[in-house]
């Protein structure tokens, strides 16, 4: 990962968003169904 071209570093820092959201919603998700699942 360089710095030296600002061309495409838009769209990868987007893709790189689009996927951190996603990663975060399924962490959400995990600990959701993990407090879920230990309540019983």
């Amino acid at each position: 990962m360089s710095l030296d071209a600002p061309a495409g570093h838009i769209v990868l820092s987007a893709q790189k968003a689009t996927l951190l959201m996603l990663l975060v919603v399924v962490l959400m998700a995990l600990s959701f169904a993990a407090g879920f699942v230990l309540k019983g």
